[in-house]
Formats: structure tokens, C-alpha cells, sequence
């Protein structure tokens, strides 16, 4: 019975150690990771980590993307047809306005606020959207006129 008690005994004893050192490991390393983040957030500027891992991210070379084609929002808000007649741009959910340019994507002709899409596509080489690839998209014939 003695030993039944002394395993019992050591049992408790061993939880009550690892299960607190486990968290305070885990605390450890959490706390390290926001110094890092906050760290990060101080030496880039004050730009978010998103915008500071964007020089380490692969999108479309500048040439690229400014070879795409460019849209005058029109007097409604709408964009021609070309661009499927969104009303409004899917990166920052802000309706189109008169006068505004959109820059349209090739191929599956989703279109966007210029600065949104120009800022997403230095990160990536998708579409927003339809997540069509553009590195290998070739510029079709533009129906609308360049800017």
C-alpha cells in the first residue's frame, strides 16, 4: 500500500512541476516573439510586418505591373465592360468614383483601385480575385485605351 502512495505521490509531484514549466516555456516564447514583431515594426519604419516582409516577397517586377492596363472610372462609377462592371474595388471594398483610375488585371479582366492592386501585386502574382496566375498571362489586345 505504501508504494501504491509513493507512486501517487512522485505522479503528482512530476505534474505539478512539468505543467507549469511547459507554460512558462511557452509564455517565454511568446513574449519572445512579440519583442521580435515589435522590433521588426520599429526598424521598418513603422510600416505593418506585411509591408515590411514586401521587399522579401516575390510579386511582379514594376514593369510588369505598370504594363498592365489602366481604366477612367466613368461618370456613374462604373467601369466599362471590359472589366465585368464592378462597381467597386474587392482589395479595400471602397466604391468606384468618377474620374478614379483602376488598373485591370490580363486575362480574367478583374479590376482594381490602382494603389491597391500595384501595392498586392509587388507582393504577389495572383489576381485578388479569381487567384489567376499572372507571371505567364499574356497581355491581350487592350480594348480600352492606355492612360
Amino acid at each position: 500500500m505504501a508504494s501504491h502512495q509513493l507512486v501517487i505521490f512522485v505522479l503528482i509531484v512530476t505534474i505539478c512541476l512539468v505543467v507549469p514549466s511547459s507554460l512558462l516555456v511557452i509564455c517565454i516564447a511568446f513574449r519572445f516573439r512579440v519583442a521580435g514583431i515589435h522590433r521588426q515594426h520599429s526598424e521598418s519604419g513603422g510600416e505593418s510586418a506585411v509591408e515590411a516582409g514586401a521587399s522579401h516577397a516575390i510579386g511582379l517586377d514594376e514593369t510588369t505591373i505598370q504594363s498592365y492596363q489602366k481604366i477612367v472610372v466613368d461618370e456613374r462609377g462604373q467601369l466599362v465592360s471590359v472589366c465585368k462592371g464592378e462597381s467597386s474595388c474587392s482589395i479595400c471594398l471602397a466604391e468606384y468614383i468618377a474620374g478614379e483610375i483602376a488598373r485591370c488585371m490580363p486575362g480574367c479582366q478583374h479590376c482594381f483601385h490602382i494603389d491597391c492592386v500595384d501595392k498586392w501585386l509587388k507582393m504577389n502574382t495572383t489576381c485578388p480575385v479569381c487567384r489567376k496566375c499572372l507571371l505567364f498571362s499574356k497581355l491581350h489586345d487592350k480594348v480600352v485605351p492606355n492612360l
